[in-house]
């Protein structure tokens, strides 16, 4: 079984960057025809900071094949896309006619993040209603630094398993720059799928390399309403094994697991 379930943790120097779940459903016309008010009020509390579709960032929530339907080479925009941001701007809601996404910048557990997105979910039903699922995603976008770890100059074939990138256990380890992989994995009894984006990164302005490991799991079956959460937490649970069963116990140890309460 690909990515068995381990225990759950939450590191003290937490590698996650980000996290995204985004849900689609069949098009509700209604969100691009007038400005979400009723859904912006129930979310208000939460998210005060209100953006009427040219946020910096939404673009790349928004599904390529219908960026690629609606893009400029048509001379047809994009489909609006609405933003509700915390007072922090550590939580982010995005409202499409098509979708529905939550982005947090500095996830902790996943009980704190699925209740986000529950309420957002409630709140998206009670006032638009959609009628099922599309495709229900959740990503985890993890960036490996050494120099926050207290790992400065170690080979990455020490902190990462041999079948990560075969590259870090060959004659050729440390002369590796960059790399990128890209991986499409069925998950087991038809819970979906995993896209892996993984590979070493230059960071803007800084001389430091870093290790991305880019998790998408979604499926694109239809859903339920009354199922998204199941699949949800599905996709939480394969994702704690996917990552612990990429690394070794020295990033493990350095990245300080605590366990999950």
């Amino acid at each position: 079984m690909p990515f068995p379930e381990s225990r759950r943790v939450i590191y003290g120097k937490n590698p996650l960057v980000e996290v995204i779940s985004q849900l689609r459903f069949p098009a509700v016309l209604t969100i691009e025809a007038e400005l979400p008010a009723k859904f912006q009020e129930k979310l208000r509390g939460d998210y005060p900071i209100f953006d009427d579709g040219s946020v910096s960032g939404a673009a790349e929530l928004i599904p390529p094949e219908i960026a690629r339907l609606f893009g400029s080479q048509f001379g047809i925009t994009t489909p609006r896309v609405f933003a509700f941001t915390s007072s922090d701007r550590v939580w982010k809601v995005h409202l499409n006619r098509e979708f529905v996404a939550i982005t947090c910048t500095k996830y902790r557990r996943w009980d704190d993040f699925r209740a986000r997105l529950l309420s957002v979910l409630q709140h998206l039903d009670n006032v638009y209603s959609p009628s099922f699922y599309t495709r229900v995603g959740l990503r985890y976008r993890n960036v490996i630094d050494r120099g926050n770890l207290g790992l400065e100059g170690t080979p990455w074939g020490e902190l990462f398993q041999a079948h990560l990138a075969a590259e870090f256990a060959s004659d050729m380890a440390d002369s590796v720059l960059q790399n990128q992989h890209q991986l499409l994995v069925e998950l087991p009894n038809n819970e979906g799928r995993v896209r892996i984006v993984h590979g070493i990164v230059q960071q803007p302005q800084k001389p430091e390399l870093v290790y991305v490991i880019d998790n998408d799991f979604f499926t694109e079956d239809r859903v339920e309403k009354s199922d998204a959460a199941e699949k949800l937490d599905t996709f939480n649970r394969r994702s704690g094994g996917l990552f612990r069963s990429f690394i070794k116990d020295k990033l493990d140890r350095a990245m300080g697991p605590n366990a999950a309460a």
